[in-house]
């Protein structure tokens, strides 16, 4: 059996957290044997990641800074996808894609975080599904909803994400993507998830 490795991707309060876990269960509902991992960008596996974890609790992290931590957690998190790849299907919350985002929003050029990737031994998912959220549902679904903020959670940021999104996602080349609409009910955004990871898996 080929395993594959499926990132759920989107901006904050688009719902990709919850729909990997409906995914999760999808799969293993339709085939009992199958073993599925979840893991998720910035990791916490590797030091990297946890240092970008501590990084991100700050008000300031330049844009290279940011990019240079990402890339290496995700260097390291790479293997660890390598080896459960052998055994399992991976489901990840975020991959390569968010730093073509979240780090052209601070203002590095969309050619400067490609060839930062290019000579990193990065595992790119077999598929990417990016759930897309119209800007006044984003704004709304993320009023209230932090609480301890990192640098990244604003509005102001997720809206400039949001506009960035639509210019990037036609360039990336390394993983097909299908964009989902969010805006609906958490059951009516499953429903066009199911048949892509049918597509996929089975």
């Amino acid at each position: 059996m080929s395993h594959k490795y499926i990132a759920f991707e989107g901006l904050d309060g688009a719902g990709k957290d919850t729909q990997k876990n409906l995914a999760h269960q999808y799969i293993q509902d339709k085939d009992k044997y199958a073993f599925v991992r979840q893991m998720r960008e910035p990791s916490k596996y590797t030091e990297s990641g946890r240092k970008l974890a501590e990084l991100l609790k700050g008000n300031i992290l330049d844009p290279e800074t940011a990019l240079s931590y990402f890339i290496k957690d995700r260097t390291e998190l790479s293997t660890l996808i390598r080896q459960n790849l052998e055994h399992s299907h991976v489901i990840s919350s975020r991959c390569f894609l968010s730093s073509y985002l979240y780090q052209q929003t601070q203002g590095l050029s969309f050619d400067y975080i490609h060839d930062q990737h290019l000579n990193e031994d990065i595992q790119y998912p077999d598929h990417i599904l990016f759930f897309d959220l119209p800007v006044e549902t984003l704004e709304k679904r993320l009023l209230g909803r932090w609480s301890d903020r990192e640098i990244f959670e604003t509005f102001d940021f997720q809206k400039k994400n949001h506009d960035i999104a639509h210019e990037t996602l036609p360039k990336i080349t390394q993983s097909p993507i299908t964009i989902i609409d969010a805006s609906g009910s958490i059951e009516e955004v499953f429903e066009q998830v199911k048949p892509i990871i049918d597509k996929i898996i089975f």
